[in-house]
């Protein structure tokens, strides 16, 4: 192992780096001056104080715990940095240990005084992630390396634990599950398909030529090349369940995702259009390290209780205001014709389109969205609109008078997302029914593509691209994939206009034929409160022979809250998660999804709950046209269980 040394020159740091790039690594050093950023506000003693050592109970299990270099490469994202640079700071590990903070963004200078961090910034973004990796690992002191990255949380144990569990002749050590931070609601853990937890030996990194230099995927494929020298091994270990380190963090951290931008120049625009509204604070940057909430405790709680508090700061819509301001939307092209828009809605005096809309204390966006439909949806055509126990005063406008297109119906008892749904279909009356969240901005002649492609006798379910309320300039998805054995869905990105089959939908905007959903059902009035709901009808859908479409040039957008109006149970959620798979998968992907669900303390009970699923799965088994195997190779480039 090496010893700590002072920064490298730039003509040494081309030097430690071209043993692990592809041809003319100095290239990406060129003009580069690369200083460790000191901030003079905060002195040791001070820093020293405020990160006392968090010793856990019991002796060191090593006699000599080696040193470690933790790789952060960040990129216009300041709070998200502060919090990972203090995961660091309290880990409770024993040995020697530095974070390598790697900042490629020229508009800040970020700056922190501490002797185990160091800010690198580069006047000039890399080309490639990938390379920005190793550019990370070219300035690493030591020889044990660890991904830390900056919009993730570790628990404290995290350096420890997988040091007392690495073994040098595999080089390589990640934990197998990892928690789920979503909108400040926590979840798993999950089967750990994320390469932040990971950690690797520097021989390793050198046998298999570092990452490639790709942007979106560059962690994937760097462990696909360790899996191809290390064949019989599994490279994920288990591990306890209390015991797990990692959080990492999907929505509601009011950032970016790499995931949904794809390229370091598209991350690159964003911050541009970010800067001009004044979001992204510019110059020399202090740093002062905190979490935003007790991640620790939110773990104890969950394991304690199955269910952990939201943190007040996961509450706020970041950089935007609320309401959220509307812009202006443009509508899906090309335009029908007048003859092909009478072909779609015939000529019947009865409703042309039903508008299902559930709502639940959405303020002043249940009126925005109800006066949108009105302005938009061909005439004749109705709103039903189904308020599952709001306690806001949002929907009292409509009990003091709706006009003749719109029902309003106030419901006795919490219904839960698919049973407000479901109550809305029984008055829907029209040939095509939309499903939609009352909180969602729509443009004018929205419902043109959603017409064309339900035309087709074959196709089920339609939804748009979905993008972000009050920010149009956040990705639009494009329809969801099953990520991994326990379901976890993720947004597919947009690429194009062009309508195309997706594996699901995301819920807040689904429209349906009604003699579809008479014939195939509605949405599972089995699932309690929320969860997977949107998942188990797309699923029905394909294997009983239907298709599930997105057109994504109808582009809508949605309110994304930071957190729910209602309550979301953890055992709720998995027990749909376990009917979904009840219903719909083989025995061997059923037994995929119990083994990556099995660790939580919500499984025994939500198993327990699901008796009436077996039943019905024999019932579904026994009508569908595909299986669930024709699925998965229908959508192998996405989905994975």
């Amino acid at each position: 192992m090496k010893t700590s040394t002072p920064i490298l020159a730039p003509t040494e740091l081309a030097t430690h780096y071209a043993e692990l790039a592809d041809p003319n690594p100095t290239a990406v050093f060129e003009e580069f001056a690369l200083p460790t950023a000191v901030s003079p506000e905060l002195s040791d003693d001070d820093l020293a104080a405020l990160y006392e050592e968090l010793a856990r109970p019991g002796q060191p299990l090593l006699d000599v715990y080696p040193p470690v270099s933790c790789l952060c490469p960040t990129y216009a994202r300041v709070d998200l940095l502060e919090e990972a640079i203090h995961s660091f700071l309290l880990q409770d590990y024993p040995g020697e240990k530095e974070l390598v903070v790697l900042n490629d963004y020229a508009g800040q200078t970020l700056v922190f005084d501490h002797p185990e961090v160091r800010i690198v910034n580069a006047p000039r973004p890399f080309q490639s992630l990938g390379e920005k990796f190793k550019a990370a690992v070219g300035l690493a002191s030591h020889d044990l390396l660890f991904v830390w990255s900056d919009d993730d949380i570790y628990l404290p144990h995290r350096l420890r634990y997988s040091v007392e569990r690495f073994d040098p002749d595999i080089g390589f050590f990640k934990a197998d599950r990892a928690w789920l931070w979503n909108d400040g609601s926590l979840s798993g853990p999950s089967l750990n398909t994320f390469h932040g937890g990971s950690c690797w030996s520097r021989e390793l990194h050198h046998q298999v030529r570092g990452y490639p230099h790709t942007d979106l995927g560059c962690d994937q494929d760097f462990e696909k090349r360790i899996q191809f020298l290390r064949p019989s091994v599994e490279l994920a270990s288990e591990v306890s369940i209390d015991e797990v380190y990692y959080l990492y963090r999907w929505e509601g951290t009011g950032s970016y995702h790499l995931s949904h931008l794809r390229t370091v120049q598209a991350v690159a625009t964003y911050i541009e259009r970010q800067t001009a509204y004044g979001h992204i604070p510019q110059g020399e940057i202090v740093l002062h390290p905190g979490w935003k909430a007790d991640y620790r405790e939110l773990v104890h709680t969950f394991l304690a209780t199955g269910q952990a508090a939201q943190p007040e700061a996961a509450r706020e819509i970041p950089h935007l205001p609320f309401p959220p301001p509307l812009f202006p939307m443009d509508p899906p092209q090309p335009a029908l014709t007048p003859a092909r828009l009478r072909k779609l809605l015939g000529n019947g005096r009865g409703p042309k389109i039903s508008v299902v809309l559930p709502t639940l204390n959405d303020s002043v966006l249940l009126k925005r969205t109800v006066e949108q439909f009105q302005e938009t949806l061909p005439q004749p055509s109705e709103i039903v609109v189904v308020d599952n126990g709001s306690s806001d005063g949002s929907s009292d406008f409509l009990e003091k008078g709706c006009p003749p297109n719109l029902r309003f119906i106030k419901a006795g008892r919490p219904l839960g997302v698919s049973g407000a749904r479901n109550r809305g279909l029984q008055e829907a009356a029209a040939p095509i029914v939309v499903f939609s969240d009352a909180h969602m901005d729509v443009p004018v002649r929205w419902w043109e593509p959603i017409a064309e492609l339900l035309d087709n006798p074959g196709v089920g379910v339609v939804g748009p691209g979905i993008g972000v309320m009050g920010d149009p300039d956040m990705p639009i998805g494009v329809g969801q994939r099953i990520a991994g054995a326990n379901l976890r869905l993720e947004w597919l990105n947009y690429e194009n206009d062009d309508p195309r089959p997706v594996p699901s939908l995301g819920g807040g905007f689904m429209a349906m034929r009604r003699d579809v959903l008479d014939k195939a059902g509605a949405f599972d009035g089995n699932m309690p409160d929320w969860g997977y709901e949107d998942l188990e009808i797309c699923l029905r859908y394909w294997l009983l022979g239907y298709e599930v479409w997105a057109a994504p040039s109808l582009k809508v957008f949605h309110y994304f809250r930071r957190s729910a109006s209602y309550t979301i149970r953890a055992d709720s959620v998995v027990h749909n998660t376990l009917r979904t798979a009840i219903l719909h998968l083989s025995e061997a992907r059923l037994g995929r999804v119990f083994d990556a669900l099995k660790g939580g303390q919500e499984f025994g009970s939500a198993l327990a709950a699901t008796g009436p699923s077996w039943q019905r799965r024999r019932d579904l088994h026994a009508i569908r046209v595909r299986s669930d195997d024709w699925y998965f190779e229908r959508f192998a480039d996405s989905c994975h269980v």
